[in-house]
């Protein structure tokens, strides 16, 4: 993928593995929220980086997902082999010789979309917060108006 226009990442960025090849998160708090805690029990994330390839443990706590920062040294090299098979899927394998920062910076302008459209302070559904204030009370209306 050369020539493409990559977008500031995100300082708390956190990448973990899974099933699938990799997912990626803007910071822990939203990482947190969408990861399950039955998936987390059952190991289905197998491993979480910042983008310097600091380790982060995942665990659950009264049936919350919590993602802490490892005591562990970092590790580049796995995270450089996630992204490697993240572009892998995506149909546009990495140079196994570019440099850690251009993959993290390549992997989160793929992602970058996604979060601005349906990220922090949005639904999953990409709708807004306020939108809520209508849609709930114009379908409970609408019931209303079924049933009766």
């Amino acid at each position: 993928m050369s020539g493409f226009e990559s977008v500031d990442v995100p300082r708390e960025v956190v990448f973990v593995e899974a099933d699938e090849p990799l997912l990626i998160f803007p910071n822990v708090t939203e990482a947190e929220k969408y990861l399950e805690a039955t998936d987390v029990e059952d190991w289905v994330y197998r491993a979480a980086y910042g983008r310097d390839g600091q380790p982060f443990d995942i665990h659950t706590d009264g049936g919350a997902v919590r993602i802490l920062p490892s005591a562990g040294e970092n590790r580049p090299e796995e995270l450089k082999l996630l992204l490697c098979r993240y572009f892998e899927a995506c149909g546009d394998p990495a140079d196994e010789d570019e440099p850690l920062d251009t993959l993290v910076a390549r992997a989160w302008t793929v992602e970058h979309d996604y979060w601005e459209r349906c990220g922090e302070g949005r639904a999953r559904t990409g709708i807004p917060p306020w939108a809520y204030a209508i849609l709930i009370p114009a379908a409970a209306a609408a019931l209303y108006l079924l049933v009766r």
